[in-house]
């Protein structure tokens, strides 16, 4: 990459990006009938989510949201566009979301419900597998319910 990551929020012209990066990942990442709750997701728009761009274009979006008062944050719809996988663009984007989250809620636990797919990507990042349920999100695509206690001072995201 000759240009520096620039990560951003979300803005509703970023909308056809990053369902075009939901389709790339598509399968085996998502099951295509969480297009369109995806889509509802974006129309929000969401408060909490980013997009991040590399080389003049969005190459992911990932964000979060709280369904407790602030307790726990659950990850939302993080994805990298499938060219750009490996090039350390999920750390970048995961660092950031969990750095905000510990800054703003720093008691709070992070919780992300993913798949079979991701689970190892996350578990690389700290983050503890508590459930496995198969076929939650589509046939052959299995639940991983996952967690990212920070505890203490130790537990602190390095800034990207």
């Amino acid at each position: 990459m000759n240009q520096p990551v620039v990560i951003r929020p979300y803005e509703p012209r970023d909308q056809a990006a990053c369902l075009a990066l939901f389709d790339g990942n598509c399968p085996p990442a998502f099951d295509p009938a969480e297009r369109s709750l995806f889509e509802r997701y974006l129309a929000g728009p969401p408060a909490d989510f980013w997009v991040l761009e590399a080389e003049d274009a969005v190459r992911g979006c990932g964000g979060y949201g709280s369904r407790d008062e602030g307790r726990s944050w659950e990850l939302y719809w993080g994805m990298i566009d499938r060219a750009w996988h490996g090039r350390g663009l999920g750390r970048r984007l995961l660092q950031y979301r969990l750095a905000r989250l510990q800054r703003l809620h720093p008691a709070a636990s992070v919780v992300s419900r993913t798949s079979q797919h991701s689970a190892g990507f996350f578990a690389r990042h700290g983050f503890r597998l508590h459930r496995v349920e198969e076929d939650f999100w589509g046939p052959g695509l299995h639940l991983y319910d996952m967690s990212w206690p920070p505890v203490g001072p130790d537990a602190a995201v390095a800034a990207p």
